[in-house]
């Protein structure tokens, strides 16, 4: 064979391999728009998802300034030292909320099912009035009279409201009472929220509710979620007056029974949160709904939780305090670890049944909690680009990365391409993910791999084939 044949049949080799790599990354890429929503592309996405989460966990945020965190955490060591109650102490429930008011505290989040009474008669309802009593002192209004105006005053308090199934066959959800009802009612920056996240089919949370749809009493409601009354109390909402009525007052007047809140018409403006910088969807698709994790609960050798800049201090986006240090030796816990965050008083021993999976390992309540107010605040609902820039910035790479193969061996190419991914594709990932921008570069590339793989392993057959001594002779 001469040499010049030898280049001729190279070149073809070398035109189909390249371009039957691109048509199949190019294939499954328009396979996978065509399949977005349904269970096997989202299944796809969240996988690729939580390996983004988990590297993009201890990073600093990208926006400023970032709402700082503290956890007052009624931890395993806590919990036994407090006896192993039942019900967590409403008197040094009450110390921890006074302990973080006076450490002028941003906002107050108790994650703490307050649903039912310590106790009837003697010490144990006493500090149930104890608790009532404080929170009623907050309001300045005369008795019989109720506070409309929700946002001016004390510190913010946001107590968690808890559900139960209904009886009948109404499909949302009720919400239990609470001897703190009458308090909630009248005292001023004192609410209700909803604490509770949807649950995957692998029974990892990933995802936030913005409500909780409720059917009491024979007609609706609308309880928000936590993260988004924190949003709404530090944001200031901009599109609709009156705070967080305003804007969840479209959304009240829906039938009892039916599985969502609607607005009472459709529009944009209607179906839309607008929220300081973030704007929310009401109807939220399945990418929007993501928790962008970043803060993880249990610290191995190499994690880090991130770090942000206050008054031109590098300081920690979260700290965490023992409950148990609060009540035996306040003095010992500087203020500054109160002053201008968000703190959230939960629990985290194991007997409180309220640690679940998430992408960034086992995490209790409080924390996924963070994790989502701090997700809404900075980056909002994950967005993806344009499908034009997807799909021409698609395309590029896997022209690329299929001429890379092409003209290399498997290893050869697989390093290449790898490089090509690291140093090109990845910052720019990381860099979308940052802004709320999720690209998805991983399922066409793997394509291009797996059909390039396969191709050698069945020309390198071929070739043992032909090599082989014919056995008939």
């Amino acid at each position: 064979m001469t040499r010049r044949t030898l280049r001729i049949h190279w070149r073809s080799r070398f035109v189909r391999r390249v371009a039957a790599n691109v048509i199949v990354g190019l294939g499954l890429e328009f396979i996978f728009l065509l399949l977005q929503g349904s269970h096997l592309a989202d299944f796809l996405e969240d996988l690729s998802l939580d390996w983004m989460i988990q590297m993009h966990s201890g990073t600093p945020p990208a926006r400023s300034p970032a709402i700082p965190f503290t956890v007052v955490d009624i931890d395993e060591e806590t919990y036994r030292k407090w006896g192993e109650p039942l019900l967590i102490p409403r008197d040094k429930l009450l110390r921890l909320v006074q302990f973080a008011i006076a450490g002028r505290a941003a906002l107050v989040v108790v994650d703490v099912d307050l649903s039912r009474p310590a106790g009837v008669g003697g010490a144990q309802e006493s500090v149930d009035v104890a608790l009532v009593d404080y929170f009623e002192r907050r309001s300045p209004l005369p008795e019989g009279v109720l506070d409309t105006r929700k946002g001016s005053g004390p510190t913010p308090i946001i107590l968690v409201r808890t559900f139960r199934v209904p009886l009948s066959a109404a499909a949302s959800s009720e919400p239990k009472d609470s001897f703190l009802d009458q308090a909630v009612s009248i005292a001023p920056d004192l609410y209700w929220a909803a604490p509770l996240f949807q649950l995957d089919r692998d029974f990892v949370v990933r995802r936030w509710r913005l409500w909780e749809a409720t059917c009491g009493n024979k007609h609706g409601d609308v309880v928000p979620s936590i993260q988004l009354l924190v949003a709404t109390l530090l944001l200031k909402p901009q599109n609709r007056t009156g705070g967080l009525e305003g804007v969840l007052a479209p959304f009240r007047h829906f039938a009892c029974g039916t599985r969502s809140a609607r607005p009472d018409h459709d529009s944009t403006a209607a179906n839309q949160l607008r929220l300081g910088r973030v704007v929310l969807n009401v109807d939220e698709s399945h990418l929007e709904r993501r928790i962008l994790y970043s803060i993880p609960w249990k610290l191995g050798p190499t994690d880090a939780r991130p770090r942000i800049d206050i008054d031109g201090r590098p300081m920690p986006l979260l700290f965490q305090i023992p409950a148990h240090q609060i009540i035996d030796a306040p003095e010992g816990v500087a203020k500054d670890k109160m002053l201008g965050r968000v703190v959230v008083i939960g629990g985290s021993f194991l007997d409180g049944r309220d640690i679940y999976a998430t992408p960034l390992g086992p995490m209790p309540g409080t924390f996924i909690i963070i994790n989502a107010i701090h997700s809404l605040v900075q980056y909002g609902e994950l967005q993806r680009p344009p499908r034009w820039v997807t799909g021409v910035v698609t395309a590029l790479v896997i022209v690329v990365v299929s001429v890379v193969f092409a003209m290399f061996t498997s290893f050869a190419g697989t390093v290449i391409a790898g490089v090509i991914i690291i140093l090109l594709l990845l910052p720019i990932s990381f860099w979308l993910f940052q802004a709320g921008v999720w690209f998805e570069f991983a399922i066409p590339l793997t394509g291009v791999l797996l059909h390039h793989l396969y191709a050698d392993v069945e020309e390198a057959r071929r070739r043992g084939l032909r090599a082989a001594p014919d056995r008939q002779e």
